[in-house]
């Protein structure tokens, strides 16, 4: 009876196990951008969200680019649901996120 029950268990365990790293990584990510002369932007912009390893230079390991509507500046989207995010890609140390407004490279990056 004991051998059933710690098979029962570690076969639970292991289905649970197997559906948590099943999921994807998904990153929600939110701003305000204005332009040049401080007007906010509105309708569909082109934007490249870049993660590298480091603040300044470094390499780039992961890209997703994607048409955004804007609403007085506003925009809200979530990131991996193009180019999935694994979750290995936040293992290594820091990781800092670059974002690009039709094909403007914005900086400074972010932290993520």
């Amino acid at each position: 009876m004991r051998t059933r029950i710690t098979a029962l268990i570690a076969l639970i365990t292991l289905l649970c196990a197997t559906v948590a790293f099943a999921a994807p990584t998904k990153l929600s990510q939110q701003g305000r951008l204005l332009d040049g002369d401080g007007t906010p932007l509105t309708g569909g912009h082109s934007l490249a969200f870049t993660l590298h390893d480091a603040e300044t230079d470094g390499n780039e390991f992961w890209r997703e680019e994607r048409v955004v509507e804007f609403e007085a500046g506003y925009y809200s989207i979530i990131l991996g649901t193009v180019t999935p995010l694994d979750d290995l890609l936040f293992a290594g140390g820091t990781v800092w996120m670059q974002l690009a407004v039709d094909g403007e490279e914005l900086s400074p990056r972010q932290e993520v």
